[in-house]
């Protein structure tokens, strides 16, 4: 169906068959931004786009770091958070132990085993400080450990992406540089060949002119 013909066509349907073969409401186009508010689908038709110009934005070599750089605190904030619950844990199960243990000195406390119960008292404080201290000096580390590891990753990951772009551009270089001394050298080729068959033409000329004389 010609354009002419197609206009006429789509002028001459009734408003139902319009909205059936789409025409109305009007479509919007792609716009500036590859999305559309929740609220426009309510309100008719809508062109499907997945996604928006911010986000192309990202794409960039910076916009790839900053997304790097948002998923390392991320896991930071992650392990931050199980080193907390862990810590959190530990203390809940150690008053509960620490509960447990009272509990069973005062039911058994007389005026003979006072002074056996302060020292079980005594002990058993100090061994829970010993065991938190040793749990938080292992967590401690082995936080450590994970964020080093992440920063080592991350940085092997940059060295290698420098590498490989600076591998790019002197491959890039090194073919210029080809081509332009391989220009020169044609050229060069070129002169010195014109020279040596006009030398030899004059050679020519003179023995020429030896022989008739």
């Amino acid at each position: 169906m010609s354009p002419p013909l197609a206009g006429i066509f789509f002028k001459s349907l009734k408003p139902k068959l319009r909205e059936l073969v789409g025409l109305q409401p009007s479509l919007k186009g792609g716009g500036g931004d590859w999305m559309v508010d929740p609220a426009e689908l309510l309100n008719g038709r809508a062109v499907l786009k997945p996604v928006t110009r911010k986000l192309l934005k990202k794409l960039s070599h910076k916009g790839i770091e900053k997304i790097g750089h948002g998923l390392y605190e991320k896991h930071r904030m992650y392990m931050e958070h199980e080193r907390a619950k862990v810590l959190a844990d530990a203390d809940a199960n150690w008053m509960d132990v620490l509960r447990k243990l009272f509990r069973q000195i005062e039911e058994n406390l007389s005026d003979n085993e006072q002074s056996e119960n302060t020292r079980k008292l005594v002990h058993a404080r100090d061994e829970f400080e010993y065991f938190y201290r040793m749990s938080f000096n292992k967590l401690e580390s082995l936080f450590t450990e994970a964020s080093v590891l992440a920063i080592n990753k991350s940085k092997e990951e940059a060295m290698e992406l420098m590498n490989n772009k600076f591998m790019v551009a002197l491959k890039t270089q090194a073919t210029m540089l080809y081509e332009e001394y391989e220009k020169k050298f044609n050229i060069e080729k070129a002169r010195l060949k014109e020279e040596f068959i006009k030398n030899l033409e004059i050679d020519r000329s003179k023995m020429g002119d030896k022989i008739h004389d």
